[in-house]
């Protein structure tokens, strides 16, 4: 793994798969104990400003599954014991699309708002993690939801999007804890 001695903090027993992640700015980035990190999944602190203020902390014994990337420009954190799938993406920022003119990729990224992802959470396969967005103690996220909204502990979620919205419940399907 690239960047491993760097890293601002890791725990005893975790696991890193080959190939290695892609870190950028690696001391930024918190790994607990007996945490496992997937194959070629990205973890990135961002710079904002020309300055690295954003951090990722992963709780202990969580799962980062297979080419999931995680993207802050404020921070992630991410509790203990919770389980994320291959090729999810959890960012905190969003491209600007002010200027139609210019493509997206070459505009310039801001800030949405801190995510938390809960202890205990289980993310599926593919699912896409929003700026700003808090995922509640033991929720279940299903393969390929975005997640747009606050959501509640324990509910399980489902579709596109999905969570809460200020003021009501558009886009949300809660089932019961099986």
């Amino acid at each position: 793994m690239r960047g491993a001695g760097r890293l601002g903090a890791i725990g005893e027993g975790c696991v890193i798969e080959r190939p290695g992640p892609f870190l950028w700015n690696p001391e930024r980035i918190q790994l607990g104990r007996g945490v496992r990190i997937g194959r070629e999944v990205r973890l990135q602190a961002n710079l904002q400003n020309g300055r690295a203020t954003s951090w990722i902390d992963i709780g202990d014994g969580a799962v980062i599954g297979a080419g999931s990337q995680i993207s802050a420009s404020l921070g992630i954190t991410i509790g203990p014991g919770t389980r994320i799938g291959d090729e999810v993406l959890i960012v905190d920022d969003m491209h600007r699309y002010e200027d139609v003119s210019t493509p997206i990729p070459q505009q310039t990224v801001r800030p949405v708002g801190p995510v938390r992802i809960g202890a205990g959470v289980y993310i599926g396969r593919g699912a896409v993690i929003l700026g700003g967005v808090t995922v509640g103690d033991g929720a279940v996220v299903v393969d390929r939801a975005v997640v747009r909204f606050d959501v509640p502990p324990g509910a399980w979620v489902v579709g596109m999007p999905v969570g809460i919205p200020a003021g009501g419940h558009a886009g949300l399907i809660t089932l019961p804890w099986p």
